[in-house]
């Protein structure tokens, strides 16, 4: 099982937020981190309704992105 998801908004499948969906009816309730390289406020604010612990905008800032796991790990554990 995964511990923190790293998923793009925009995937040649669909959208992250249907892989979200589609994890979470399987029982996976991982924190997910979404990275985009389209930004705009209703992409965010549909991350954040989604339960998104962040979001960023690509390129991603490595120490950003590492601070940002570490974060959602820590959020996670019993």
């Amino acid at each position: 099982a995964a511990d923190c998801l790293i998923v793009d908004m925009h995937g040649p499948d669909g959208t992250g937020l249907e892989l979200q969906q589609r994890l979470l009816q399987m029982g996976v309730r991982a924190p997910v981190i979404f990275t985009t390289g389209f930004d705009s406020e209703e992409t965010r604010s549909k991350a954040r309704q989604a339960g998104a612990v962040a979001f960023f905008l690509k390129p991603v800032d490595g120490q950003a992105l590492l601070d940002a796991i570490n974060s959602a790990l820590e959020q996670a554990a019993p």
